[in-house]
């Protein structure tokens, strides 16, 4: 059922955001969805792009559960039970597809999912007016402005004497510091965050949305030049 979710229902989903993106963004947009679906599709890595709208979407996220479970019971019901080693993307489904019982039942129950994701998220995202992509307002923002925004994010992080490393994946900025605890989430949330996440007293983990490459990137920077 997990390889029905990953490499069909997630990525048409990804396409349903994608159409409901204003026509003057879509090709950011379009960039970085090809590739968070492309990554679930592939490998079965769902991260990058649940994150797109877990904490910006709630109604999509409950939604994708209730159809992840009713894709496993679906599965289950016909007798398909395939198993991966890493996540149930399409590298594992070739890999165990001798080891599966019906593994081309997959197939066509995805394409179904697909259309039931697809048609399911698309008019959620739109009777309930949800924003989803982070995308730039303008492309004539300045740089003074997202220095300013890079400098109040190191303020929040206490300094730039606590910080010890910068780094972001697409959609969270991954910070190692000297300590957290001292740290107030609300700082974040009033800079735009949409979650904080601290795995150990070391790390914090700031989630932005699709600027949170760009966001590190000028961090960097201002840090690089003090």
């Amino acid at each position: 059922g997990f390889y029905v979710v990953m490499m069909f229902g997630l990525p048409a989903m990804a396409y349903a955001i994608y159409l409901n993106t204003p026509k003057a963004y879509r090709k950011k947009a379009g960039a970085i969805l090809a590739g968070v679906a492309f990554t679930s599709f592939l490998t079965g890595i769902t991260e990058p792009l649940e994150f797109l709208f877990l904490f910006v979407a709630p109604p999509l996220f409950v939604l994708h559960a209730l159809l992840t479970g009713l894709a496993l019971a679906v599965a289950q019901m016909l007798d398909i039970h395939a198993g991966f080693g890493f996540s149930a993307g399409f590298i594992d489904y070739v890999i165990n597809y001798k080891l599966a019982t019906h593994p081309l039942l997959l197939l066509p129950l995805g394409l179904l999912f697909a259309l039931i994701y697809f048609i399911s998220s698309y008019y959620t995202i739109k009777l309930l007016k949800l924003k989803i992509m982070d995308v730039e307002l303008s492309d004539e923002k300045q740089n003074s402005s997202k220095n300013d925004e890079a400098s109040a994010f190191i303020l929040a992080l206490g300094g730039k004497e606590n910080i010890l490393s910068t780094d972001a994946c697409i959609t969270r900025l991954r910070m190692a510091v000297k300590d957290n605890t001292q740290l107030s989430d609300n700082d974040f949330s009033a800079l735009g965050a949409k979650g904080v996440i601290r795995p150990d007293k070391h790390t914090i983990q700031i989630v932005l949305g699709t600027k949170a490459e760009s966001v590190a990137e000028n961090i960097k920077n201002i840090l690089s030049s003090h």
